[in-house]
């Protein structure tokens, strides 16, 4: 994999999961504008993180059975789609299921870092991933501000509206990217649904570190 590619994963991974935050610092923009109460315009936040666990459970799964490069494709063009219909949206009962969509095709990054990582030369590997993972935490760090500037500047509409015209460009320009040769798994779908369940069951490592990530999110709610 060239540097450039590394540097172009990296960015389409803050670009997609910027997305999940830009709605965060404009609940209430966006609420007064589609005529939502304090309590649905809560559900903006919560559809998108809910659709984004379910991508992750039910979509990043696929990566095991469909060529990647193909997947990682259709999925940002599902992000794009997401986020035009959020910021044309003018009535809530489209507003919220595309939150939820954008939450679920966002899943995509979950794709992408492994993709990378599997392109790269072994010897490079540390350093591919390192960028790329840093690209997606610049998008969670800057999206708030981002949208705050868009928002004060155009509309809230243009947080949504721009990110899915650029990410069509992206989608149209990683109909080049490489194909990672790997024998898709022979397992059904449902099966390799099934394995996350003993996976989980027969590593404590990981039931240990899943318990702490649940104890610390439950413990950063409370008041």
């Amino acid at each position: 994999m060239s540097r450039k590619l590394n540097i172009i994963l990296a960015l389409a991974c803050g670009l997609i999961l910027a997305n999940l935050y830009y709605a965060q610092p404009l609940i209430s923009d966006i609420s007064a504008s589609l005529g939502l109460d304090a309590a649905a315009g809560g559900l903006i936040v919560t559809l998108a993180q809910l659709g984004y666990v379910s991508g992750i459970l039910l979509i990043v799964p696929l990566g095991d059975k469909l060529e990647n490069s193909r997947l990682i494709r259709l999925l940002i063009f599902g992000v794009s789609l997401a986020l035009l219909l959020v910021g044309a949206a003018s009535a809530k009962a489209l507003a919220l299921p595309g939150f939820f969509l954008l939450g679920l095709f966002t899943s995509v990054v979950q794709l992408i870092i492994p993709y990378g990582v599997g392109l790269a030369d072994e010897d490079k590997r540390g350093r591919a991933i390192g960028l790329i993972a840093s690209g997606a935490i610049l998008g969670i760090v800057l999206s708030r501000p981002v949208a705050g500037f868009l928002a004060g500047w155009l509309s809230w509409r243009a947080c949504f509206l721009m990110p899915g015209g650029l990410l069509i460009i992206l989608g149209l320009y990683f109909r080049n990217l490489p194909i990672k040769e790997a024998p898709p798994s022979a397992q059904p779908y449902g099966a390799i649904l099934s394995s996350m369940v003993r996976i989980i069951s027969a590593d404590r490592k990981l039931r240990r570190r899943i318990g702490s990530i649940a104890l610390g999110l439950s413990l950063s709610l409370l008041p």
